[in-house]
């Protein structure tokens, strides 16, 4: 009698054990396709107008996502109202070779080539989210400094993924195109703006994944540039650019002088 009790308390309490395992399989399961299901449920309402995703009050950011036609991915942009000097971001966004310390999920940054004050080949290789391999880049910088059109400063990057050999196990981008404004509205106040799109070589990396990446890397960008604008070496920056920069009052006596 006791063996008969004891291997029913076993066989119960076995039985009891599965069934645990089946509600968490099935509990795990539905959590998946929840969140697969709001992230699939997003890209039907997306089209060509930009939808926001981000209202950061605390850091004046705000960010935006859209579909673009004919592409895997979603496209972002960002902008961000920071007390800075328009010369201290100039600092910060020139130093190519630091960019691992503000641009997104960046391990190595390197500047390959310096055809110009104002044309640029660097090499990135970022960290990569959600256990896939490291992806790396080669980007065609070009700044648009400011002129009597235009009071902001633009840098334009975009992808060159033929320009390097492949360099294994890293994932070469086929598309890292990014542009930052920065225009300045008072001496010590600036605008900044980000839009960009990027897209990796043989789609490693799933959409939805993709997707995340696309709602928080400018978010991200935005946040680590303002610490950046934060440090002295860059607010007392000697290092020669190659081109004048203008707050808000230069550009104002420059461009738009006051007529008698």
């Amino acid at each position: 009698m006791p063996n008969f009790v004891c291997t029913r308390h076993h066989t119960v309490s076995s039985y009891l054990r599965l069934c645990y395992l089946l509600v968490l399989c099935s509990y795990s399961q539905l959590i998946f396709a929840a969140t697969n299901n709001e992230l699939d449920e997003l890209r039907p309402r997306l089209g060509n107008e930009w939808v926001q995703v981000q209202n950061d009050k605390r850091n004046n950011i705000r960010a935006y996502i859209r579909h673009e036609d004919d592409k895997s991915f979603r496209s972002f942009k960002a902008d961000m109202i920071l007390d800075a000097d328009i010369k201290t971001l100039a600092a910060v966004m020139l130093d190519f070779d630091n960019y691992i310390k503000w641009y997104w999920r960046t391990q190595h940054s390197e500047l390959l080539n310096k055809k110009s004050a104002t044309h640029f080949v660097l090499y990135i290789v970022h960290d990569a989210p959600y256990n896939i391999p490291d992806l790396d880049v080669i980007l065609d910088a070009t700044v648009t400094p400011q002129s009597a059109q235009q009071a902001a400063i633009t840098i334009k990057v975009s992808a060159l993924p033929d320009y390097l050999p492949p360099k294994p196990p890293l994932q070469r981008m086929a598309a890292e195109d990014m542009s930052i404004r920065v225009t300045p509205l008072s001496k010590e106040r600036v605008h900044i703006e980000v839009q960009g799109y990027f897209e990796i070589r043989d789609h490693v990396l799933p959409v939805w994944a993709a997707n995340m990446i696309q709602r928080t890397a400018p978010h991200n960008v935005l946040t680590q540039l303002k610490k950046m604008a934060e440090m002295q070496h860059y607010q007392q920056s000697n290092v020669a650019i190659g081109f004048p920069i203008y707050n808000y009052e230069q550009y104002q006596a420059k461009f738009n002088p006051t007529r008698p």
